[in-house]
């Protein structure tokens, strides 16, 4: 344990947190929020960046951006801590060490927490929200899957396949109503954050596109990237 709270502590010192890519975008908005109190045009979710808030605050009063840069690192510290209080009866001690020691070192989240991106607050809003729903906590397990879903439109796959698997199980149809609920939630943000609702609310899948390199697929709107190569990375990527 001292071991992996060293490495975690080194990490906060060490790793070259920066505004980058999309994580530049969302830093833009949440500055010029807390600095002109006005929610300017952004082709992301405002949702991710609006819980930033108050560290937002803190940097504006500070005069740095030393505590926004490290959003993603302290919500991975919270989600495991929060992770340690729920499954701390199911599991043993030095399991939840390991993996805790892959989650900060062997996965994706140390190439995320690095840029204010906003995979991380909806992965975490997911997996708590499954946890949650299973010790039966079920009002805020639900609502934190749908703001997962509000922050990245993608993580409605996996809010849809446990509606699924809840009706399957408990024969209750009224969770056919919470992907209802969080394309509402998607829809909100839109008309809040885009000039257009309908403009806000399909860029995620028309008008998003990495850089434009020697490769056939790329600069391309859409799924242009070919889904064998995209699960690769996420096998080998770390």
């Amino acid at each position: 344990m001292p071991i992996l709270l060293i490495g975690i502590a080194l990490q906060w010192i060490l790793y070259p947190f920066q505004f980058f890519a999309d994580g530049d975008v969302r830093f833009n908005f949440i500055s010029t929020m807390v600095s002109t109190g006005k929610i300017i045009s952004m082709k992301y979710s405002l949702i991710g960046p609006l819980f930033s808030y108050p560290l937002a605050l803190i940097d504006q009063i500070r005069g740095n951006h030393y505590w926004l840069l490290h959003y993603n690192y302290i919500l991975l510290c919270l989600a495991a801590c929060i992770l340690y209080s729920l499954l701390n009866r199911l599991a043993s001690r030095r399991f939840f060490i390991v993996f805790v020691a892959f989650l900060f070192f062997g996965s994706m989240f140390p190439g995320h927490i690095i840029h204010y991106y906003g995979e991380v607050f909806s992965s975490i809003c997911m997996t708590l929200g499954i946890v949650l729903i299973e010790k039966k906590n079920t009002g805020p397990g639900w609502i934190l899957m749908i703001l997962s879903v509000g922050n990245m439109p993608a993580t409605i796959v996996p809010l849809a396949l446990i509606c699924i698997y809840k009706i399957v199980r408990e024969k209750k149809y009224e969770y056919l109503l919470l992907p209802i609920f969080a394309v509402i939630v998607l829809l909100v943000d839109s008309k809040l954050r885009m000039p257009r609702t309908s403009q806000g609310f399909f860029n995620y899948f028309l008008d998003d596109k990495g850089f434009t390199t020697v490769l056939p697929y790329s600069g391309k709107p859409g799924f242009s990237y070919p889904i064998v190569l995209g699960i690769l990375s996420e096998l080998f990527s770390f």
